[in-house]
């Protein structure tokens, strides 16, 4: 509904191109964040030089809108594909712990599903990611208190060895990630490691950041 009343608002002021470069500016304000989205690169670059340009008709830049204002779609499927990946994963690793009745994470994935059914702005998806990451120290808690101690281990092990690949790899981590790692490796293969050794894993390894 949204990238349909986008369209007609190209269309019923064709004839207003001061109304166009209204509309042009909010879409280049609203979508900036995602200008270097495969879906939109092209046609962003292309609105924005025909805005920035004093000579673009009116004629011209309506064509420009609309070009756009149909890349949109194709946006947000790909969004709405990435997300729903990422949340099924996480409802998968819910499931696995046993932990997928439990009534905060119930409710948090009805809370995501529904933001998730009208996102269309690069800021609304960001805002569900943060929704995510969010959900991350409820999850972990639960985890901690409510499963076995091999279970334990196990989820806390895959999310070290998540961010070791990332380094491995050569993706910038911030200060002091490389001694971070090594202490959360030293308390991950300790024999005697319980529940209070894997808690402070998952502190350090929160302190760890993707800088690039």
């Amino acid at each position: 509904m949204r990238n349909l009343i986008r369209h007609l608002k190209v269309e019923l002021n064709e004839n207003h191109p001061e109304m166009l470069r209204r509309i042009a500016a909010d879409f280049l304000t609203a979508y900036e964040p995602a200008r270097q989205d495969p879906s939109l690169a092209n046609v962003y670059d292309a609105l924005e030089a025909g805005f920035q340009n004093n000579e673009t008709t009116g004629a011209e830049l309506q064509q420009l809108l609309t070009t756009f204002s149909g890349s949109l779609t194709a946006f947000q499927e790909s969004s709405n594909d990435f997300m729903n990946e990422v949340i099924a994963s996480i409802h998968a690793q819910v499931a696995h712990f046993g932990l997928d009745t439990l009534p905060e994470l119930v409710t948090f994935f009805q809370e995501v599903h529904l933001e998730l059914a009208v996102a269309t702005y690069p800021a609304e998806y960001i805002a569900i990611s943060q929704l995510l990451e969010k959900m991350e120290p409820v999850l972990t808690d639960e985890i901690m208190k409510k499963t076995d101690l091999t279970k334990v281990r196990s989820y806390v092990t895959e999310l070290y060895r998540s961010v070791k690949s990332a380094q491995i790899a050569g993706v910038p981590l911030s200060v002091g990630a490389n001694e971070t790692l090594n202490i959360c490796e030293n308390k991950l293969t300790a024999t005697d490691a319980d529940r209070d050794d894997y808690r402070d894993v998952m502190d350090l390894l929160r302190g760890v950041r993707f800088e690039g």
